[in-house]
């Protein structure tokens, strides 16, 4: 009896333990946050081709701090914990090479990794970090080398190909951004990471008001080719209004909004895709990036091809 009564308090112990470590992880209200940064054609690479960029600064644009949560290493990863359904926007930088770039603005949801610093590797084609279960905080960045800014600006000089913004036409105090439609599970390292035949969608959030070209000024939707040699994006607009196997456009000049958030959203004829918001926030880039293009990319995973079934 007595050998009985010893192990009932010791389990009753055990569980007060966990119950206690439970309430306690719960409390802390944190979750990891994690992804990774890539650089397309910089200096060290002109061909077009993607190598990982380490190095790079990651800061939180909602808490004003200017010293960085998070630095890319070696691989060029990062993670950091933040709080538990806080919203949550990105600003990278990586230094003189690289256009300094803004997030997606995320909701931050509680994750199953405890206190485990995520492990992952960036140059799997099928990478864990792109399933949403087991990394619903995941943001990449994908580096836009500034010798790629002034040729977009040359081809709008010269009207290349077709016509194009770069940033001789961006105008003062409007957000120029890349977003990229992309399918499920698809990383940057996929020669078709893209979808085709989406068109990409601009709600104001206060009015669900829809940002078109045409009736805001200057406001300009570059939906990119594919095929240009050694890589698979084609930075000059197609006269078609809907993406290619590329999946990327570029929107020039999109103004702040009365709310501070913009929707983006995905139109298919058959396919269904997550949403994101962004918040064109200037003040952001005068505190963090005084002088720079306010620049906001939209890399996978943010708007992908939901699965099956959703």
């Amino acid at each position: 009896m007595h050998k009985k009564y010893c192990t009932a308090v010791f389990l009753c112990f055990i569980a007060v333990l966990i119950a206690s470590s439970k309430v306690f992880s719960e409390e802390e209200g944190k979750a990891w946050v994690c992804g990774f940064a890539q650089a397309q054609g910089g200096y060290r690479n002109w061909s077009g081709t993607y190598d990982n960029l380490s190095g790079v600064e990651v800061r939180v644009l909602e808490t004003g701090d200017p010293a960085p949560v998070a630095i890319t290493g070696p691989d060029g990863t990062f993670s950091f914990q933040y709080s538990v359904k806080k919203e949550l926007t990105l600003l990278f930088k990586a230094g003189r090479w690289y256009q300094p770039s803004q997030s997606e603005t995320i909701t931050v949801q509680p994750t199953s990794l405890g206190n485990s610093r995520p492990a992952f590797n960036p140059e799997e084609q099928t990478r864990a970090g792109y399933k949403s279960s087991e990394y619903p905080n995941f943001i990449t960045y994908q580096a836009i080398a500034r010798h790629k800014f002034h040729f977009i600006a040359w081809a709008r000089t010269w009207d290349i190909y077709g016509w194009t913004r770069g940033p001789s036409s961006f105008q003062k105090g409007h957000f120029q951004m890349i977003v990229t439609a992309a399918e499920e599970e698809r990383t940057l390292y996929h020669t078709k990471q893209g979808v085709d035949s989406a068109t990409i969608k601009l709600f104001d959030e206060s009015e669900g008001s829809e940002l078109e070209e045409g009736t805001i000024k200057d406001l300009h939707f570059c939906y990119y080719g594919a095929g240009l040699c050694c890589s698979h994006t084609n930075p000059f607009c197609q006269p078609e209004k809907e993406t290619t196997v590329d999946g990327g456009v570029l929107i020039a000049n999109i103004p702040p909004t009365e709310s501070g958030r913009i929707r983006i959203s995905v139109k298919h004829h058959y396919l269904k895709f997550n949403s994101c918001v962004i918040r064109p926030n200037p003040s952001w880039w005068e505190e963090h990036a005084k002088g720079e293009t306010m620049f906001i990319n939209i890399s996978p995973p943010a708007l992908r091809v939901q699965p099956t079934g959703l």
